[in-house]
């Protein structure tokens, strides 16, 4: 689909799909149901301003839930993970995911290799009064804290981590090649090119490049070029 509209259409993996059509929120596909974000998080993103009423929320995660089943599993079988993994210091995996405990840590292992850090791990009793997995962070004011953390949290931290990864293999490929990179600004790379140099077609061709670690995962990309940055 994304080949057959690139540079036409924006796409947000899912578009006007399921039941009503209603898994996008001002236009976009709900990230938050991929990261088991419930009636607050879908408010947060402005389902209420585009009309939609309150009482319609919990059917929309519903569907989106049901339409995603290996999605909502790899959420559980996640945290599963790390909180056996805080319990008994044994390492264990989930798919590319690894999970270890040293150091008083809990480390997500990325498919790159790369960790993820949990400061001294806990169970504790949540605010529904089920257990639930904390560690200290750095909070509001940049004040170290102890914080709760769940299974669509877990699975965001690793899939916004391994985004980076990706984007950073991607940057010292463009480097390699010559590219003049002078800044990036969340999944997007800013470059200084002399006009008639490349295109936008072979900046992508690199960007599209699978590292040996993502062997098999789609990639695509798009950009576009002119006097000066812009969101587009």
């Amino acid at each position: 689909m994304l080949a057959a509209h690139k540079r036409t259409a924006r796409l947000y993996d899912i578009r006007n799909a399921g039941r009503y059509h209603r898994f996008t929120v001002s236009g976009k596909l709900v990230h938050n149901c991929g990261y088991a974000g419930g009636t607050g998080a879908l408010i947060s993103m402005g389902a209420l301003d585009m009309g939609l009423k309150e009482d319609e929320l919990p059917d929309i995660i519903s569907s989106w839930r049901e339409a995603n089943p290996n999605i909502v599993k790899f959420w559980y079988a996640i945290e599963k993970a790390a909180i056996e993994t805080v319990k008994d210091h044994t390492d264990r995996t989930v798919g590319m995911i690894g999970f270890q405990f040293s150091a008083n840590t809990l480390w997500i292992v990325l498919p790159s290799g790369r960790r993820l850090a949990y400061i001294k791990p806990k169970l504790q009793p949540n605010r529904f009064g089920r257990m639930a997995l904390t560690f200290e962070g750095q909070g509001m004011n940049n004040k170290w804290v102890r914080q709760e953390t769940y299974s669509g949290k877990l699975v965001e931290n690793i899939t916004q981590a391994t985004a980076r990864d990706l984007l950073v293999e991607a940057m010292h490929r463009m480097e390699l090649a010559g590219l003049d990179i002078v800044g990036h600004v969340h999944d997007e790379v800013i470059l200084e090119v002399l006009k008639g140099q490349y295109t936008v077609d072979d900046v992508c061709a690199i960007m599209n490049q699978n590292p040996k670690w993502a062997d098999g995962l789609p990639l695509d990309s798009d950009g576009y070029k002119g006097n000066y940055y812009f969101k587009s």
